[in-house]
């Protein structure tokens, strides 16, 4: 598995919704939310950025906080 316990532990969290935007077919609205619980708990950071910096393009984490 490439997710840690923690990680499977948070993502497991959100099975139950995912099935319920999947039958109301609000998987668009579902995924911001996974997307921001997983980056607010694990941020990118520069060993994972592998491209350039990007002068004023902050990490995803920063961009869902404001």
């Amino acid at each position: 598995m490439w997710a840690d316990e923690k990680q499977a532990d948070l993502l497991r969290g959100f099975v139950p919704a995912y099935h319920e935007a999947q039958a109301n077919k609000t998987l668009k609205e579902f995924w911001p939310t996974v997307y921001a619980a997983w980056f607010m708990q694990y941020p990118e950071t520069d060993i994972v950025q592998t491209g350039p910096k990007v002068k004023g393009n902050p990490p995803i984490h920063t961009r869902i906080q404001q």
